[in-house]
């Protein structure tokens, strides 16, 4: 399937969507910062990344600049207990709030549906709308 590159500083969060992804067949590599966001060779390997915005050391706007700056088609999901005006200010493919959607179901909706399944592949669906 996918190779998902994945920032969250929340380590039960972190733990809980390496596992649902890797069931669901993706191979998943994790970071609880965004400082590997710089790491381009890394960055390269990812058919998808999916980023926190609020974390320490680098966040998510910056993680979203630097990787969009050197991998402009590579689809992101930024997730985030932030607020939807945070959200909607970013440009990028997929955007999800915290809480509402990490039931087993949206959790499954980004596992099975936002999630190419080989490099440069986009999903099905155009661009994921935020869910509130």
């Amino acid at each position: 399937m996918a190779e998902v590159f994945l920032l969250e500083d929340s380590r039960s969060l972190r733990r809980v969507l390496t596992t649902h992804l890797r069931d669901a067949g993706h191979n998943v590599t994790s970071f609880e910062n965004g400082v590997a966001s710089t790491d381009f060779e890394l960055v390269g390997n990812a058919d998808v990344l999916v980023t926190d915005i609020v974390m320490p050391l680098v966040g998510g706007e910056d993680v979203i600049i630097n990787v969009q700056s050197q991998f402009p088609d590579l689809p992101i999901i930024a997730i985030s207990g932030a607020s939807r005006e945070r959200l909607d200010a970013l440009n990028v493919f997929g955007k999800l709030r915290k809480g509402f959607w990490m039931g087993a179901a949206g959790l499954n909706f980004v596992a099975l549906y936002l999630i190419p399944t080989k490099k440069n592949e986009i999903p099905a669906v155009s661009r994921l709308e935020p869910v509130w």
